[in-house]
């Protein structure tokens, strides 16, 4: 009878509003596609973001461009909308009349969480696919058992969270706070917290520190969740509903005394404008500037609070004019003139703007024409929704970019973090990618070698901890903390509890103790355990005075022989407890020396495989730099001293060379006596950097070592000579009982090449490694050896690198091999 009742219901909710039917886009063709909408309008509130006049042209120029393309030549388009407007039982009853009544193949919408959760079910049940967009962030619906038709066009928060994490690595922060607002509808930024939550469970590097929620983003609001988390974290994460409200926290940041070189600020968000605002105008908006009628004139406080922040969201929405954003909106704006759409929302003077989502929209009608063509090919039914989902994976071209669909139908965006400087416009800083299985790859977009310059605005690189402690006091923390091993059956249940309190929510959980008035208890024993477990550890009671309330209640009764053995394995675990705790001390210690010691030998990730028993196969490198040095005279050197000696000397001259490649990102591959051997792009990839790296490291080797005194010789000098050489390299680990970590490939045996037909104080590079310089870094200094005969490789071109712009390590006219005619 519900159910009847139900269906009655959503019929009659139907039946209250006409259907919009678009029509035909060009004249009839031999076959039709049916399709459903769902929108949004007459909505203020979501207007800027989903509503009809503002995202209907970007699915016509979708269709236009199938057209253009020829997709699906044999067929016509057919469509109808309703206006769902984000309420789920309209939306629901809509879905359920487009299916049933008007045969639509496929249903676009809702663009809202709640009401595509529903339909996404509605969908499943007909087995006709369904395309959301919009505000449809939850993770939720990309469970492919529940929902196996729908197709998610929105980047979800989980992979937000995940790229968060990654910009959290990458600057070696492990813990951090979290401060949301929940004053809109959408509940975009509960949905963001749920899944950051998610990803730090599953990543037990990382800590949410503390989690403050503004409900109304009044200034009393906003200045107790700066003032809580100021004293538990320096790096920040905030999600806000509404861009504008970013002025205003950061303003309240900066009235706390919270704008120091300590606090880092990370507004991460999707589809989010970042520093400007999104406009149709010439004129850009940014959200330090202050739009309402009467200005408080804190501009310039604004714009340098902001200089502390940094934005993170996906790539698509750098709205500037030269921006792909803003020649997509001026299609939209002409497609939207030529449909005689009217603007019911536009303000006197206002023109049409396109809606914030829209490229969403284009991009779902482009992918489910690229999955209708795959299944035609195979022959099969477009109407299967189970058939079109798994033809959905792969990569399409959108509105803005490429569009990646994973396996489970959600989208794969890329992110970028971008920052601002004292006087320049935003930069794009880090771009961080994700794969079909996300996976996540952190690309910096700025030279590694001048990180504090650009990231940090000259400023040092801010700790998760300060040096002085959050609060000021640096104390030590003195904590006792007991180990007891026990073995349990285990059930999702008691995962589920433990989570709930290891993150505490504004109501912590906890057991009840309701007793039965026929139980006969002491109230203070009942009230002591409420203390005992007390959120905030000041308020729990000291162990002293746990065991003197115990006592006190214990007033009267003797103590038998149970109590007297309860006392005594009390006692016993109190000792076992201390020295556990004092061996685990030990063991850690001892990990800590294993660890660096193995971090010396091997790079970290693959001592990280060895130490979990992955097998380790060899990695290629398609371009990386490779540095030989070799001392000159050294058998000389070795017999006018002890061996004691000559262990000294290398002593002293590999920490001298350690000390340089610290500055630099390079990886010492070995030592063989006086050899050394050095790359850079291995085992981690730096884009183009790697040869910048090896030269730095060369010129400044050869530089530093005219101070350079041998401790036996001290009226004699030390040399080397340097091979440098570009190319393909093959990295692996030989040997198990003592596995060395080895480059192979004709890459480093031409720099050994380059080495031994150097000449002494000089950098001599190969052909290709000059190309590759000059190319990517034209502002080094090289000069043209000439052809040498070089042994197994024939006759080669080669070169000297004399300097950089602050270093100069040869004049090429000292050469003796200088030729005019080779400048």
């Amino acid at each position: 009878m519900l159910a009847v009742a139900i269906l009655l219901y959503l019929l009659q909710v139907v039946s209250t509003q006409q259907p919009t039917r678009v029509p035909p886009i060009a004249p009839a063709r031999r076959k039709t596609i049916n399709i459903g909408a769902l929108f949004v309008k007459d909505d203020p509130t979501y207007a800027p973001f989903i509503g009809y006049e503002g995202s209907i042209a970007a699915f016509y120029l979708a269709i236009d461009r199938i057209r253009q393309n020829h997709l699906l030549d044999g067929y016509d388009f057919n469509v109808t909308v309703r206006y769902g407007n984000c309420v789920e039982k309209y939306a629901v009853g809509y879905a359920i009349e487009l299916f049933r009544d008007f045969k639509v193949d496929v249903i676009f919408g809702p663009t809202c969480n709640v009401p595509a959760i529903a339909v996404a079910s509605v969908a499943a049940f007909y087995n006709l696919p369904l395309y959301t967009w919009g505000f449809t962030t939850a993770n939720e619906l990309a469970d492919t058992v529940r929902f196996p038709t729908c197709i998610v066009l929105t980047p979800n928060y989980l992979t937000l969270s995940l790229a968060l994490l990654c910009i959290m690595d990458h600057f070696k922060w492990d813990s951090f706070a979290f401060i949301y607002s929940a004053d809109e509808d959408t509940q975009k930024c509960p949905i963001f917290l749920a899944d950051v939550q998610k990803a730090v469970f599953r990543d037990d590097d990382f800590n949410i520190a503390n989690i403050a929620e503004m409900r109304n983003m009044s200034l009393s609001e906003i200045s107790d969740a700066l003032t809580q988390t100021a004293s538990q974290a320096r790096i920040v994460v905030v999600c806000l509903s509404k861009p504008e409200n970013k002025r205003k926290f950061m303003l309240t940041a900066k009235d706390q005394h919270m704008l120091n070189d300590e606090y880092v600020y990370i507004f991460a968000d999707l589809l989010d404008s970042g520093y400007r605002i999104a406009n149709t105008g010439n004129q850009t908006l940014y959200v330090w500037e202050d739009r309402s009628v009467k200005p408080d004139g804190r501009d310039k406080e604004a714009r340098e609070a902001f200089e502390r922040t940094f934005m993170l969201s996906d790539v698509d929405n750098d709205f500037d004019a030269s921006s792909g954003l803003a020649a997509f909106s001026k299609q939209a704006a002409q497609k939207t003139k030529q449909l005689n759409i009217p603007c019911t929302q536009c303000k006197d003077g206002e023109d049409w703007e396109m809606a914030q989502y829209a490229p969403q929209l284009h991009d779902a009608m482009i992918v489910y024409a690229n999955v209708i063509n795959r299944t035609l090919t195979a022959n099969r039914d477009i109407r299967d929704g189970a058939t079109m989902f798994n033809s959905t994976k792969g990569i399409y071209r959108g509105a803005l970019g490429d569009i990646i669909e994973a396996w489970d139908g959600s989208r794969i965006p890329n992110f970028i973090l971008t920052g601002i400087g004292s006087e320049e416009e935003p930069k794009r800083l880090i771009l961080i990618q994700l794969d079909m299985y996300v996976n996540t790859t952190l690309v910096p977009l700025y030279n590694l070698g001048q990180e504090r310059q650009i990231v940090w605005n000259g400023r040092p690189a801010p700790a998760t901890v300060p040096p002085c402690g959050y609060t000021g006091s640096n104390n030590k923390r003195i904590t006792t903390y007991g180990y007891s091993i026990h073995s349990f059956d285990d059930d999702g249940y008691s995962i589920d509890i433990i989570r709930k309190v290891t993150k505490p929510s504004m109501d912590p959980f906890r057991p009840a103790l309701e007793i039965h008035e026929s139980i006969e208890i002491i109230p203070s024993l009942i009230n002591l355990i409420r203390e005992c477990w007390s959120e905030w550890p000041r308020h729990r009671p000291e162990m002293k005075k746990v065991k003197s309330l115990l006592s006190s209640m214990q007033t009267g009764k003797k103590l038998n022989l149970m109590d007297h053995v309860m006392n005594t394995l009390e006692n016993y675990a109190s000792s076992l407890e201390a020295e556990v705790e004092e061996r685990m001390k030990e063991l850690v210690e001892e990990k800590k020396k294993s660890d660096v010691l193995l971090y010396r030998m091997l790079p970290r990730q693959v001592a990280e495989k060895l130490k979990s028993g992955v097998p380790i196969d060899p990695e290629s490198y398609d371009k990386v730099s490779i540095f030989f040095s070799d001392v000159v005279g050294f058998t000389t050197i070795a017999g006018k001293g002890t061996p004691m000696q000559v262990v000294a000397l290398l002593n002293g001259l590999y920490t001298f060379f350690d000390e340089v490649i610290n500055r630099h990102d390079v990886y010492k591959v070995e030592t063989i006596g006086d050899a050394y051997l050095c790359s850079s792009g291995l085992p981690n990839r730096n884009g183009v950097e790697h040869i910048k790296a090896i030269c730095d490291l060369s010129l400044e080797l050869i530089s530093g070592l005219k101070n350079f005194r041998i401790p036996h010789l001290p009226r004699e000098s030390l040399n080397i000579r340097v091979g440098i050489n570009t190319g393909p390299v093959v990295a692996g680990v030989v040997g198990l009982t003592m596995p060395r970590y080895c480059l192979f490939g004709d890459t480093v045996n031409t720099a050994s090449r380059m080495e031994s037909n150097g000449k002494p104080g000089r950098v001599h590079m190969s052909d290709e490694a000059e190309k590759f310089l000059m190319k990517t870094f034209p502002g080094y200094e090289t000069t043209c050896r000439g052809e040498i005969m070089i042994k197994g490789k024939g006759t080669m071109t080669t070169h000297w690198l004399c300097a950089r712009p602050d270093l100069r390590v040869m004049d090429p006219r000292d050469d003796d091999e200088f030729d005019d005619k080779k400048i």
